[in-house]
């Protein structure tokens, strides 16, 4: 399959410049969203519940009359925060996933991408999935897996390693969305990678008038979100967190040339970060469904090469025994009840971690090589820097993860000088990710007498 690289015409995107408004104040008139099923259907009286809202959209469940009974359908209504390519987008996604893997998606049943119907926006119909979302428990922030059955966990690990496998067999050609021409009533029969949808990429940066993509490489890519940062220091500032903001954006600017090559065209595979506990839906001791495409985008290897996220997380190495939280009096320790239910589900989900990375291993040992790459982690650390540089709460971790890295690249600059480009991968390994440093900045609550955790690469270690 040969996925060619396309921009939208002009004409589109200044189209979707004029009309983009920023995220609606109100949400979508569910009158006019009946209407417009009613009409379809032949029907007056439609039941519409909304289920969950986010400031991009909105998703409804609505039961449809079909052969003398009812079927639950879902419409998803966009609010107009990236007029036509969002929409166009997820859309594209979906059928990608349906036409070349064995994952089950929802079926799109119709979309309007123009905004042009009675519900003033534009919107998704698609079939809904009979079954139930994996459990959560909120306080610990992670997946109850002690209800989850061996055999449901199995086959959700099965079929996302077939996943991840086949993306990987099918990659793409430059980092931005995919437009399937089918899938977006053109006539052109070739898939294409146009402009980047993303809440980065959107909302208050359009703006600025930087390139949304396609990116031939990384470099590009990351340049263009260093630039939009820059601008958003530039809007204010006289305030700390903006003149550290740019002192960081400076010194990522300089190491951005080390880690990432700008002459590449740079192969990437279709990623989905919307892969979370309620997209995914069980019954009967299997997957049934993957809901949650809103933001898939085809991204470089290095960073498409990743733990779903709903099992990522600091690998618990060691399975929690309740003596460890308990005083000499058998009494638990300050906090301890609730750490030893947190870290009982943390050591649940690094099992998970370990047969995910087992079966890449054996299914697609390539993606594992990158996952496990210490370059990789170099630029998924680059990454993050990126994102958070003008976070008040991140910048002091990024600033001493630069201070690490730049002192490594010192240090091999003076073992041969006559390298200018020597390699620095191994940087990935002697260092400390920031990303733990984030993490541990976080991290508030560990009572266990004897702690037994680590970052995900050490989910081989667990005993």
């Amino acid at each position: 399959m040969v996925i060619h690289v396309t921009g939208p015409s002009e004409e589109k995107v200044n189209q979707a410049k004029s009309e983009f408004r920023g995220s609606c104040a109100k949400a979508p008139n569910e009158e006019n969203i009946k209407l417009l099923l009613g009409e379809e259907w032949g029907i007056n009286d439609l039941n519409i519940i909304l289920l969950s809202s986010n400031p991009h959209t909105y998703t409804y469940s609505i039961m449809k009359p079909k052969a003398n009974k009812f079927t639950e359908i879902i419409i998803r209504v966009m609010l107009p925060v990236d007029p036509y390519f969002k929409t166009q987008a997820e859309v594209s996604s979906i059928e990608w996933v349906r036409k070349y893997t064995s994952l089950p998606v929802p079926k799109v049943l119709n979309f309007d991408p123009t905004g042009t119907t009675q519900v003033g926006l534009e919107w998704i119909v698609l079939e809904c999935f009979q079954g139930q979302a994996l459990p959560v428990v909120a306080e610990a922030g992670e997946v109850n897996w002690t209800m989850v059955s061996k055999e449901k966990q199995r086959s959700l690990i099965r079929h996302l390693v077939a996943f991840y496998s086949t993306t990987f067999d099918h990659q793409l050609s430059a980092i931005g969305n995919l437009y399937m021409g089918h899938a977006t009533g053109t006539q052109e029969e070739d898939d294409k990678i146009g402009v980047i949808v993303s809440p980065e990429f959107y909302l208050d940066n359009q703006k600025y008038d930087l390139s949304r993509g396609p990116f031939r490489n990384s470099a590009e890519w990351l340049k263009t979100r260093l630039d939009m940062k820059q601008k958003g220091c530039l809007a204010i500032p006289d305030t700390n967190v903006a003149l550290k903001a740019k002192c960081i954006i400076d010194r990522l600017e300089r190491l951005r040339g080390r880690l990432f090559d700008s002459t590449l065209f740079e192969p990437t595979v279709l990623t989905n970060y919307e892969v979370k506990p309620d997209s995914i839906i069980m019954n009967h001791n299997r997957l049934v469904g993957v809901q949650g495409w809103e933001h898939t985008s085809a991204l470089p290897l290095w960073k498409g090469c990743e733990l779903p996220r709903f099992l990522q997380g600091v690998a618990r190495t060691k399975d929690p025994h309740e003596s460890d939280y308990l005083d000499e009096e058998g009494q638990w320790l300050m906090g301890a009840r609730e750490d030893f239910t947190k870290h009982i589900l943390q050591w649940h989900r690094t099992l998970l971690q370990k047969m995910f990375l087992d079966e890449m291993s054996h299914r697609c040992p390539q993606w594992t090589a990158i996952y496990n790459s210490p370059i990789t982690r170099l630029r998924k650390d680059y990454d993050i820097a990126v994102s958070f540089c003008d976070n008040e709460a991140t910048q002091v971790a990024i600033e001493k993860w630069l201070y690490t890295v730049e002192s490594g690249l010192e240090n091999i600059r003076l073992q041969d000088p006559a390298k200018s480009h020597a390699d620095i991968s191994s940087l990935g390994f002697t260092i400390r990710s920031l990303q733990d440093r984030i993490y541990d900045s976080t991290n508030v609550s560990d009572t266990a007498r004897h702690p037994a955790t680590g970052p995900e690469s050490h989910i081989w270690n667990i005993s």
